[in-house]
């Protein structure tokens, strides 16, 4: 089986989303021998079947920097039992998280959370996921130091244990909505807001 082979590509169906792609594999993690340089290769093949010369843009395999790519939005998240990315258009940040579910502690989560967010979160667990998506997706534009000082409210659960939340910055709602789902005891989380304008494509 080839590292494309790999992964799979995560139904989203049930998600108020367009136009988004999650592709995560169980069998290349944290773990695999140059793990990093063989994601960035299935992403780079992946993203050539929609443009084919972008199988050129060498820069999409540089481990210097995080993946760009005018036409796409890219994040990137793994662990020792997973990784994946997601994709959007450039209209819009993707902030993606995967978390093994037995490496968050609940001192972690207290750490991070307050204990009204804690109360209001149906599993939350998932708070930490949500909070590296939404830093991942806003962080640059917002200016947000640490996960810590993301809040979530608002969790709506949503069809096949997927769940909707909102995040806050500085009591400011961030433009924006986030989901989680737990499965395969992981924890994966995506958040979506509309990119800054200067890097939005005409």
């Amino acid at each position: 089986m080839t590292d494309v082979e790999k992964f799979k590509t995560i139904n989203l169906e049930v998600l108020p989303i367009s136009k988004i792609e999650i592709l995560l594999s169980k069998h290349l993690n944290s773990k695999s021998l140059n793990y990093r340089s063989r994601i960035r290769q299935v992403l780079l093949n992946h993203l050539s079947k929609k443009k084919p010369s972008l199988l050129n843009d060498i820069s999409l395999l540089n481990l210097d920097h995080p993946p760009i790519c005018p036409e796409y939005t890219i994040s990137i998240s793994h662990n020792r039992s997973a990784s994946g990315f997601a994709l959007g258009p450039s209209s819009v940040n993707v902030g993606f998280d995967l978390e093994e579910i037995a490496r968050i502690s609940e001192p972690l989560i207290k750490r991070i959370s307050s204990k009204e967010e804690i109360a209001q979160t149906p599993h939350p667990k998932s708070l930490f996921s949500a909070k590296e998506a939404t830093w991942k997706a806003c962080s640059s534009a917002h200016l947000i130091p640490t996960i810590s000082n993301i809040q979530t409210s608002n969790w709506k659960e949503l069809k096949n244990q997927w769940f909707e939340f909102q995040a806050h910055y500085n009591d400011k709602i961030l433009p924006g909505k986030g989901y989680t789902i737990e499965f395969d005891q992981l924890i994966l989380a995506i958040f979506i807001g509309p990119a800054p304008l200067k890097l939005r494509q005409p």
